[in-house]
């Protein structure tokens, strides 16, 4: 450990002294400090602090992981280019010892990159929305809506899967069933539908819905209900709809009317009182608009409870260590593509897969496939059906090994005040550093280990 610890402290040391550092610092602060100059939000404080804290960010790990790369990839390869290499490698020095410790240099350089980025940002957001002429009212909503930590609560659904498969079922010994998509798209596919049909409110009734709550919502806190709706007349501008909230058993119902426009996001703020004892909310709507319209609720997203559940400072650093990690991962590939490759070869070879990675919806859609290729000539389908087997095999083994690098991004999350929970960092790293880090390390290691260092460039 001493010696790879050794080899970490002297990549640090020669990033000092070439001022990569102070470089990457400088450009880190300069965008951090001119990109909300630049990007207006819609003139208010939270605007102001969403447009601080999701671009800067973006910003920051875009930059941070192209110089990752860049920095991975000339850690070994360029010092076997310049034959600095054969200093190290004639001492008792393994070569995987080599590997980690440039790999940890990375790293080290990488947190303290993100840490100063990270008090950058929080300084410049408290002391721009500290200021004394913004209104009082404005930093309420700020500090409950953006400067927090909130839990999402969906609405509890009733399990449509068996019904929706026994529609798949018989559309698909009709012959009815579209070629080409899966039994299990089609059984999603068709859930979505009968969900949305049951979160449609036509004029004059009403609809209800159960929020359970995870945690203890204590006394005085306010809880948000966030909404979006569309409605099947097109023409309308605005639906009007009245609103009740708490079941018969919590401590106030409250009640709200409101004229909304369709396809933007609404809410109310509510007491903690609407809470019923068993930590569950009831939701009540009901369609009072004039004109006859249904009202139609999205069952991903449409409604959703916030309850507070921690800081955003909290928030902010879990958000940094994700990124971290993902940093990490980017730097275990360099490093190993440096230890087989050139300079420009391993860049390369490391950009593409990072590309790769940015395809992962695509080969996800195409390994869920059932057929890939078709042909409309006659007799051709035959020719067609081992090609298609090797073509959907393919995509289903890419699915297998990159499908779990795909996460949500917490920065949208943080953006909007919602919780960036630990399972999610505790997952990213246990993913992206023990299971896919070390594997890159294993196999970067026994590349570099049978790579030849005396050969004449």
């Amino acid at each position: 450990m001493k010696k790879i610890l050794a080899i970490a402290a002297i990549s640090v040391r020669t990033a000092v002294r070439s001022k990569v550092i102070l470089s990457l610092v400088a450009i880190l602060v300069l965008i951090i400090v001119g990109l909300p100059l630049t990007i207006k939000g819609d003139g208010t404080v939270t605007g102001h602090a969403q447009v601080l804290i999701t671009y800067t960010l973006s910003m920051v790990t875009f930059i941070l992981s192209l110089s990752t790369l860049w920095a991975a990839c000339a850690a070994v390869s360029m010092d076997v280019m310049e034959r600095q290499i054969h200093m190290v490698v004639t001492k008792p020095v393994r070569r995987i010892q080599i590997w980690a410790g440039k790999w940890l240099g990375l790293i080290v350089l990488n947190a303290f990159l993100l840490g100063i980025s990270g008090l950058t940002i929080y300084g410049l957001l408290r002391w721009t929305t500290g200021k004394a002429d913004i209104e009082s009212e404005a930093i309420t909503i700020l500090e409950e809506e953006v400067l927090t930590a909130r839990l999402r609560v969906g609405p509890t659904f009733p399990d449509v899967r068996s019904e929706a498969r026994r529609h798949v079922l018989e559309r698909r010994k009709a012959g009815d069933l579209p070629e080409g998509i899966s039994i299990e798209n089609a059984v999603a596919a068709t859930a979505q539908g009968i969900l949305i049909r049951a979160n449609s409110v036509p004029r004059g009734a009403s609809l209800s819905w159960i929020f359970h709550l995870p945690i203890t919502v204590r006394a005085g806190e306010t809880i948000h209900f966030r909404y979006s709706f569309s409605n099947s007349d097109m023409s309308l501008s605005r639906v009007t709809g009245a609103w009740r909230f708490g079941g018969p058993d919590a401590m106030e119902q409250v009640q709200r009317s409101r004229d909304d426009t369709a396809e933007g996001f609404h809410s109310f703020r509510l007491p903690s009182s609407v809470v019923s004892p068993d930590g569950s909310v009831l939701v009540q709507f009901l369609n009072a608009n004039a004109v006859p319209v249904a009202v139609l609720f999205p069952p991903a997203d449409g409604l959703a409870l916030y309850v507070p559940a921690g800081t955003f400072e909290g928030n902010l650093f879990r958000l940094l260590l994700i990124t971290l990690f993902h940093l990490a991962f980017l730097a275990a590939v360099g490093v190993t593509a440096g230890s087989l490759f050139s300079m420009p070869v391993a860049a390369f070879a490391s950009f593409y897969m990072v590309v790769v990675l940015k395809f992962i919806p695509y080969i996800q859609s195409m390994a869920n496939r059932e057929t890939i290729l078709t042909s409309t000539a006659p007799g051709a389908e035959r020719s067609f059906v081992l090609l298609d087997w090797f073509i959907k095999i393919f995509f289903q083994a890419m699915d297998f090994v990159v499908s779990p690098l795909q996460t949500r991004n917490p920065l949208e999350a943080l953006g909007t005040g919602e919780m960036v929970p630990w399972n999610l960092v505790g997952y990213v790293f246990i993913v992206k550093v023990v299971v896919y880090g070390g594997l890159v390390a294993v196999i970067g290691g026994w590349l570099f280990n049978r790579r030849e260092l005396g050969l004449p460039s």
